[in-house]
């Protein structure tokens, strides 16, 4: 009887969500999350261009994707992740002098990963629960004074990455009991994926085996770890700036966190989920980190973060600093207040199918909106070129 009061408080605590803990995955979330049309494919170039001319500013974004089978392809989540990111729909920022870039260069901020695909949404990064990172690292999310509300929330992951979990049928490790397992969790190492083994083990060893008399309580527990997954980020970002260059992909987060920069406690969030992504029954196959993708997108939307606009920090990757993911996890395709995003059009993508010389051709002929901010690009770029020959005839 104890146990089912002790669910149901837990429950009335928790923001659940009801489904089989092995069948959370990509494939769940592409099939709760809404798939939004709005098809411009029949625009010509010019049209296309024109079009664009009003679809800018800080939540407006562009990604570039495939067709599925001749179809033109709709906005929803992958089935299948293939990256250790948070599982969601990604793209570039949609401003001026990026749809410049695309123009000219044909990349935006010096990255065209995926850009040679068939066609590009442009979207609406509408959801309200949207965490900014800036240049230097300062977020939107949390100020400094709110440490106490930054706790409550990795206490909250921390839970639901637990109860998304189906504990084995064995006898739980009898080493770990209610007065060490704090212990073996912080000899655990290092990497992520033995701390969340750890992690799982103490919890499976004292809060769901465990008898009445030896057993912890759950929010004890979860609130421990909490502290200690707060302690870690800490400890990482000291050792990361004092031993590693400042080229490292961890460098300028850890610096952050170190310098205690408003918005801060964001990337410590961040980093405290992907930990917890690896307490998961499916890790990410292939190469690379074997995480939970989609299980990191679960914790982060369970703490209300539905949206990251990385505004040239490179916290979502360190090669492609300037990106936006959106994270959908609920709503089905006839129920689309649940998205995070607004189609505002799909289109084919010019900027395959056009030539450099036709690209060019547009820009001037129709892109007069943007030839403001070429100009400025050019103007900038031609007086640094000047100022570098003054300084090497001065040598």
């Amino acid at each position: 009887m104890s146990n089912i009061n002790d669910y149901i408080r837990l429950f009335l605590e928790t923001r659940a969500y009801m489904q089989q803990p092995h069948k959370i995955g990509a494939e769940l979330q592409n099939k709760l999350s809404p798939k939004l049309s709005n098809d411009k494919t029949n625009l010509n170039p010019e049209e296309v261009v024109e079009d664009l001319s009003d679809k800018f500013g800080d939540d407006i974004v562009i990604s570039f994707v495939r067709g599925y089978k001749g179809q033109v392809p709709s906005i929803e989540i992958n089935p299948y992740a293939r990256f250790a990111t948070p599982h969601g729909i990604y793209s570039y920022l949609l401003t001026k002098e990026n749809l410049s870039d695309l123009f000219l260069r044909g990349h935006v901020k010096g990255v065209n990963f995926a850009m040679d695909r068939p066609y590009f949404h442009v979207m609406k990064i509408t959801t309200q629960n949207k965490a900014y990172i800036m240049p230097d690292g300062t977020s939107n999310v949390y100020s400094n004074n709110d440490k106490r509300k930054f706790m409550h929330d990795v206490q909250e992951m921390v839970r639901t990455a637990l109860m998304s979990q189906v504990t084995n049928r064995r006898y739980p490790d009898r080493r770990i009991n209610s007065k060490n397992y704090m212990t073996t969790i912080y000899r655990a190492g290092h990497s992520s994926s033995r701390i969340a083994r750890a992690i799982f083990k103490a919890y499976d060893a004292v809060c769901v085996k465990a008898s009445k008399e030896r057993s912890v309580d759950l929010n004890k527990f979860t609130e421990n770890i909490a502290i200690f997954l707060d302690f870690l980020i800490d400890k990482r970002a000291k050792y990361t700036v004092n031993r590693r260059n400042r080229y490292h992909r961890d460098y300028k987060s850890s610096k952050v966190i170190l310098d205690k920069k408003p918005g801060h406690l964001f990337l410590k969030l961040y980093k405290i989920a992907d930990v917890l992504s690896y307490i998961t029954p499916n890790p990410k196959q292939g190469v690379g980190r074997h995480n939970d993708p989609s299980r990191l997108s679960l914790l982060l939307r369970n703490v209300n973060i539905e949206a990251i606009i990385d505004k040239g920090f490179g916290l979502l990757h360190h090669l492609q600093p300037s990106q936006a993911v959106a994270i959908n996890y609920g709503g089905g395709s006839k129920d689309n207040q649940f998205s995070s995003v607004e189609n505002l059009g799909t289109y084919r993508n010019i900027f395959k199918y056009c030539s450099d010389e036709e690209l060019e051709e547009l820009f001037i002929d129709h892109a007069d909106y943007l030839h403001w901010i070429a100009i400025g690009i050019s103007t900038l770029l031609s007086v640094l070129i000047i100022l570098f020959i003054v300084v090497l005839l001065q040598i």
